[in-house]
């Protein structure tokens, strides 16, 4: 019975270091992931991204060249103005609003588990680029089909990882609480409270470096198609480093609170040793 008592005690030590450990990454991938203004928090600053300034503004060039409404001749005349305009306009208003209307859809799009295409919608900034240059030249430039003014940033396909990353999110208002519970059990179930004691922070000794050293090389298990991959790339890395950076503190809690209970219980273990032997030696 006794020795019933003490491997309870040990499970349950193991489950709360587990519970703990996931805590903190439950609560960050709740708020940063899917929470819809948490990811938008991260990603909007990245419409300073060069790549995807460019990637807009090439398309926008090329839409209005193929819709425009003027001689060929003319066309390729404005074509370097259409582009110094484009340029200029990665800076503006209408390229802001691009940029924050398609991470709002690609966080829609990557929380479906039946996944999409993310397209931009370029005629915001279409507008402001062409009229300068219809000015330019007196002559109003006219884009008839506006549905072709897009650019596809990236297509998500169909995975469970979204279910699988919300179910993990739902853990976090709880998940640690039932760590800490977990953890006062198997002390207070414990026969030999010292040694459980041991156990219960080696277990998070051993949590809290696995979650320091998960969170900082999360990295390596990015496949390198999705860190090469236009726009979701740099998306990617944003989101990474930004990981790495948020999950110092509470690996350390983690390496603390081991280390503490560690030597607290060897210091326990080690007085009661002590007392035994003056008691027989008396």
């Amino acid at each position: 019975m006794n020795a019933m008592r003490d491997l309870v005690a040990v499970l349950l030590a193991l489950c709360a270091a587990v519970a703990l450990a996931l805590w903190a990454p439950a609560t960050w991938t709740r708020d940063h992931l899917v929470d819809r203004d948490g990811f938008l928090e991260i990603a909007r600053p990245l419409g300073a991204n060069p790549q995807f300034q460019q990637d807009v503004s090439d398309a926008a060039v090329e839409g209005v060249l193929e819709q425009a409404k003027v001689p060929r001749p003319l066309a390729a005349l404005i074509e370097p103005t259409i582009q110094d305009q484009a340029a200029k306009l990665t800076q503006s208003a209408s390229f802001a609003t691009i940029w924050s209307d398609s991470m709002g859809d690609l966080h829609t799009t990557l929380m479906d588990p039946a996944g999409g295409t993310v397209t931009a919608d370029l005629n915001p900034y279409v507008d402001e680029l062409v009229t300068p240059v219809g000015d330019l030249i007196g002559q109003d430039i006219d884009i008839p089909d506006a549905d072709l003014l897009t650019l596809d940033i990236v297509t998500i396909p169909a995975s469970p990882w979204p279910s699988r990353v919300t179910a993990l999110a739902s853990t976090a208002p709880w998940i640690g609480w039932a760590g800490i519970a977990a953890a006062v059990a198997s002390l207070v179930l414990a026969r030999r409270r010292g040694v459980i004691g041991a156990v219960l922070g080696a277990a998070l000794l051993v949590a809290g470096g696995a979650l320091l050293l998960g969170s900082q090389g999360i990295g390596m298990a990015i496949p390198g198609s999705i860190d090469d991959a236009r726009i979701v790339g740099t998306l990617v890395q944003a989101f990474e480093a930004r990981l790495g950076r948020d999950m110092v503190v509470p690996s350390v809690t983690l390496l603390g609170s081991g280390a503490l209970a560690l030597v607290a219980a060897l210091g326990a273990m080690g007085v009661r040793s002590a007392r035994r032997r003056e008691g027989a030696e008396a």
